[in-house]
């Protein structure tokens, strides 16, 4: 299956003004940690370190892992993401990838901590799981109709909530089914000697050996879970459109990083999508392009190649 992935908007200039159908443009709540491989891999929010990298390099905007498990071979990657801030009771994860066709058996996306893998996320023939370490038992939940693109980008979010027992998680703008567990559960690296240097994600998983091979993206850390409303504004790069006159603001966060604004004359369905060529500005933590829209009706989306 090949998703691409995408948000559509469109604007109707009528006769002597304008009117626009555009996407809430509220930013996210603050995040412990964001990292978007613009050729570095330091934590743009300045809250946690920079990633620890080894034979991982930045690849068209991303980064890029070799397949090879770095811990016990020396042509492998290692790649671990500090947050020391990170309370286990309580977080939400995004992550962006896209592997490399074919890909193993069993796939890592990302694990909690290089010690105990009290947490992780992977692809099992060809099966998004999700397995949690806690102190009294192992889980292993599978989501089988998760909308996986096998040689496209995938953007996955996890919500956390350990007082309540609840994980939620999303991928490519589909909400899974609910993870619920007993009200107060806890990892099993709980009030351990590792408690602490333990709150790394890990994007080799070092207690199985699995690993990710392709390209991974737009990584970004929140210290408490997300309701569902605050989701849905993380799920895609949400496109925002505000006219003036007879030009259009066109805007987006600015920490998703690797996405294109293409647009189209209509009429709806589009046949062709044109990129446009214009570089988007940065501020106030938003991207954005002032558009001269050249039909009376126009349509404009975001895309991730």
């Amino acid at each position: 299956m090949r998703l691409r992935m995408i948000w559509v908007a469109m604007v109707a200039l009528l006769a002597g003004a304008t009117a626009g159908r555009a996407q809430s443009g509220a930013l996210p709540p603050a995040a412990l940690a964001s990292y978007t491989f613009e050729g570095n891999a330091d934590d743009v929010t300045g809250v946690s370190p920079s990633m620890t990298l080894s034979n991982a390099p930045f690849l068209d905007g991303a980064l890029f892992l070799n397949g090879i498990d770095g811990s016990s071979d020396s042509a492998g990657y290692l790649a671990l993401a500090p947050v020391p801030r990170l309370s286990y009771d309580s977080f939400t994860i995004r992550l962006e990838f896209k592997p490399v066709v074919p890909a193993d058996a069993i796939v890592n996306l990302v694990s909690g901590g290089p010690a105990y893998q009290w947490l992780g996320l992977s692809v099992e023939f060809g099966i998004l799981s999700l397995r949690l370490q806690l102190t009294e038992f192992n889980w292993l939940f599978q989501f089988p109709g998760a909308p996986l693109a096998t040689n496209g980008w995938n953007q996955l979010i996890l919500s956390l909530d350990a007082s309540t027992g609840r994980i939620v998680l999303f991928l490519n703008g589909t909400q899974l089914r609910e993870v619920q567990l007993s009200p107060g559960f806890q990892f099993n690296v709980a009030g351990t000697a590792s408690a602490e240097s333990d709150k790394v994600f890990n994007l080799i998983n070092y207690g199985n050996g699995t690993t990710f091979h392709g390209w991974i993206d737009n990584f970004k850390v929140y210290g408490r879970a997300l309701s569902e409303a605050e989701i849905q504004r993380l799920l895609l790069p949400r496109l925002s459109l505000v006219t003036a006159g007879r030009q259009v603001m066109a805007f987006w966060p600015a920490d998703l990083t690797g996405y294109r604004l293409q647009s189209n004359p209509g009429p709806w369905p589009p046949t062709q999508w044109l990129p446009l060529p214009a570089i988007p500005q940065i501020d106030n933590s938003l991207s954005f392009l002032l558009l001269d829209p050249t039909n009376p009706l126009q349509f404009y989306r975001l895309t991730r190649p």
